[in-house]
């Protein structure tokens, strides 16, 4: 009778162990193999996987190795900032390539990510800018819209022509490039408008 009291009580004590062991992995679910926290100030391609580099060596032993392939073109493109928790590598991607429409990162063989550009329609547009050559070479007006182009870090496939003979500028680029071209003509406008104005003055006289 005691053998059996005192088997009943160690069936018991089993069960309540499990019970507990079970109810603990449930209070504190395992984060995913190879999860990390990142903190991201925002910045290039090649700062986003120095920074995701760093942050998985502080939380894994033994990460996993981040091969990512990123295009010269697309080399200065911008991430924005980002605060993330229990995070892997997979994850990351997928969500920038959710975020930037412009963008995205592909998975290829042997775990190897590669950074894309989306094939966005193009327009054109023409702009003419005799107006502002008395004060501007073409040279000048060009390189104020790549410059534009290339801090909005969408330059890519973008093209501008200058027709001489009818003092054109011919843009084909996505909509929000052909955007900045009209906004820059407009702001030299400005540049030109007081030259315009002393002009009239001495003719009036």
């Amino acid at each position: 009778m005691k053998n059996m009291i005192k088997t009943a009580g160690l069936i018991l004590m089993l069960v309540g162990a499990a019970h507990c062991a079970e109810n603990a992995g449930q209070a504190e679910p395992e984060l995913k193999k190879g999860a990390f926290d990142l903190s991201f100030k925002g910045g290039t391609p090649a700062e986003l996987l120095a920074a995701m580099e760093k942050a998985a060596a502080a939380f894994v032993r033994q990460p996993e190795p981040l091969n990512a392939v990123v295009p010269p073109e697309l080399a200065d493109v911008r991430i924005p900032p980002m605060e993330l928790r229990g995070v892997t590598p997979v994850s990351v991607f997928e969500t920038l390539t959710f975020l930037d429409q412009s963008m995205r990162w592909i998975p290829a063989r042997g775990g190897i990510w590669v950074l894309t550009q989306r094939d966005v329609e193009r327009r054109t547009q023409v702009f003419y800018i005799g107006h502002l050559l008395k004060k501007f070479k073409v040279d000048d007006i060009t390189t104020a819209v790549k410059t534009v182009w290339q801090m909005g870090g969408k330059e890519g496939k973008a093209e501008l022509k200058y027709h001489e003979d009818t003092q054109l500028l011919i843009a084909r680029a996505q909509p929000s490039q052909v955007g900045a071209v009209s906004e820059v003509i407009s702001q030299l406008q400005m540049a030109v408008e007081p030259l315009q104005a002393k002009g009239s003055n001495a003719l009036a006289k």
